[in-house]
């Protein structure tokens, strides 16, 4: 697994870890963050928007970069760690 960190606008770090099924798992220390669906179901994510970033996007790079592909889902999952917010992305 490869792991990367990168910094919020804020300057709190972000980890983005790939799965071993070449998934991305974004997390980090975050008051509040920002999210829209594409139905009623939490796990149909459109978008997240970290507290002061990163902003992923279905449809967008991962991070700007194309190495890491293009969103194709984000799912919110439960973090270890209270005050931390863990999201799913699977890229193509």
């Amino acid at each position: 697994m490869n792991t990367k960190n990168i910094k919020s606008r804020y300057g709190q770090i972000r980890t983005i870890t790939e799965q071993a099924d070449g998934s991305f798992i974004v997390e980090g220390e975050t008051e509040y963050y920002r999210c829209a669906g594409l139905s009623e179901d939490v796990s149909g994510l459109y978008m997240i928007d970290f507290e002061g970033g990163p902003y992923i996007q279905v449809g967008d790079p991962l991070l700007d970069t194309k190495d890491c592909g293009i969103v194709k889902s984000i799912e919110i999952i439960k973090s270890e760690t209270e005050g931390r917010l863990a999201v799913k992305i699977i890229c193509a």
